[in-house]
C-alpha cells in the first residue's frame, strides 16, 4: 500500500493481475496508481507446498505440480511524445499534478529517483 503496509493478494483461478505503472498513472491523472511490487514466501504458501510434496509422495506422481508462473510485461509510451492525462482524466487539477512531459524525459526522471541514470 502506499503507506507501506503489505496486502495478501488472492487472484481468482483462471484470472491475470496487472499492474498499473508510472505511464499508466499519468495518462489517467492518478486514477488508476501506479503498483509496488513484492512477492513474499508465507508461512501459509509453505503450508500448501508442503501438503502438496506429501500427496504427490503418497500418488507416486507429480499429480499436483508444485509450480508457480510469473510473467513480467512491461509496456511504455513511445518516447517522442507527450506524455499527459487524457480525455475524461484530464481535469484542471489532473494537468496540474501530471504536467505535459516528453515521454522519454519521464522515464530519465523515473530512472533518476531509483539511481539508474
Amino acid at each position: 500500500m502506499r503507506n507501506g503496509q503489505k496486502r495478501k493478494v488472492k487472484i481468482p483461478e483462471g484470472c491475470l493481475l496487472l499492474q498499473a505503472g508510472a505511464q499508466l498513472e499519468y495518462l489517467t491523472g492518478g486514477e488508476l496508481l501506479a503498483g509496488f511490487h513484492e512477492v513474499i514466501y508465507t508461512e501459509e504458501v509453505a503450508k500448501v507446498v508442503e501438503a502438496k510434496r506429501q500427496e504427490n509422495n503418497k500418488l507416486g506422481e507429480m499429480k499436483n505440480k508444485l509450480w508457480r508462473v510469473s510473467s513480467t510485461m512491461f509496456s511504455q509510451i513511445r518516447q517522442n511524445v507527450i506524455l499527459e492525462p487524457i480525455g475524461k482524466f484530464k481535469t484542471p487539477e489532473s494537468v496540474k499534478k501530471y504536467p505535459p512531459i516528453l515521454t522519454r524525459d519521464q522515464v530519465a526522471e523515473e530512472l533518476k529517483a531509483i539511481n539508474l541514470f
